[in-house]
């Protein structure tokens, strides 16, 4: 697991982003397909699913860019 956490750091924010997203899947089944239809609600669970994984990335953005600093300064003394 080390491994992992060393190579991609941020894994644990992504797969945090699945399970919010597979979370909203029901609610948007059982909310937005009776009222407007399956057609919407394949749309709206596409848009969440761009939403989420888009604050994920910009999130492990940071998260990598801060792991690469630490490790660079710990390199240069």
């Amino acid at each position: 697991m080390q491994i992992i956490k060393r190579l991609l750091p941020g894994s644990e924010e992504m797969a945090l982003a699945l399970v919010v997203w597979l979370c909203t899947l029901p609610l948007i089944a059982l909310v937005v397909a009776p009222l407007l239809g399956r057609q919407a609600a394949i749309s709206i669970a596409i848009v969440v699913s761009v939403l989420v994984l888009g604050a994920c990335w910009i999130r492990c953005l940071f998260i990598v860019t801060e792991t690469y600093l630490r490790e660079r300064k710990k390199q240069n003394g």
